[in-house]
């Protein structure tokens, strides 16, 4: 999937992941609405790709 979709930071939102699952009292909400924001349009744009494909 790297190769295909270079443009999704894949190691960040598994790290962004493990974050939330288990640092969750932890949280900035600022910083998870940015990452989402900024971040989550290209990672869904790759699933909606790949989901066609198959």
């Amino acid at each position: 999937m790297q190769a295909e979709f270079p443009s999704v930071d894949w190691k960040g939102a598994m790290e962004f992941r493990d974050v939330i699952a288990h640092q969750y009292f932890d949280l900035d909400s600022a910083q998870v609405l940015l990452i989402c924001e900024q971040s989550l349009p290209a990672l869904i744009a790759a699933v909606r790709t790949l989901r066609q494909s198959q």
